[in-house]
């Protein structure tokens, strides 16, 4: 089995959650190729399964992540796919993404969840770093716990029963 694991990030914590997909992905025998969309747009239909992941900006899924779903939708409904993002956040990331990724995608996803997520100062620019300054300070729903590696775990796990029963 060879998956396709696109990401795209803005600081770095998606590429980070997408290797440490991979390297799981590697432990169980199944290939896995990553893709940074800001670097390739990779041809999906070469590829059994697929996850695509993006950082979450305001509540919005990377913009070249959801370019990336977008002009791929009909070909990854036909395989298993998955679904990540990296965020603070916590509440449902299923709600927060569907509209973004389209209801038929994310009803036919193994997984769609977040990894986890990072508030580093020093990799935030101009009004993101004053947001994030801002809202790190009083906003008890955030939790910038790191990548999980239990999520990241269940993440593959999902993928890999949807892609048995293929």
């Amino acid at each position: 089995m060879n998956i396709l694991i696109a990401y795209a990030t803005k600081t770095g914590t998606t590429q980070k959650a997408a290797s440490l997909l991979a390297e799981a992905l590697a432990q169980k025998g199944v290939k896995a190729d990553l893709f940074d969309l800001s670097v390739s747009s990779p041809d999906v239909t070469a590829y059994d399964a697929a996850v695509v992941g993006g950082s979450i900006r305001m509540s919005a899924l990377h913009k070249l992540a959801r370019r990336f779903i977008a002009a791929n939708e009909a070909a990854l409904l036909k395989m298993p796919a998955g679904f990540f993002c990296c965020r603070c956040g916590t509440d449902d990331t299923r709600s927060l993404l569907a509209p973004q990724i389209g209801s038929g995608l994310a009803g036919h996803a193994a997984q769609v969840t977040a990894l986890g997520g990072e508030l580093d100062l020093s990799k935030q620019k101009g009004l993101d770093r004053l947001i994030v300054k801002m809202v790190s300070g009083q906003n008890n729903a955030m939790r910038p716990d790191g990548v999980s590696p239990e999520r990241v775990a269940a993440f593959v796990e999902a993928l890999m029963e949807a892609a048995s029963g293929v």
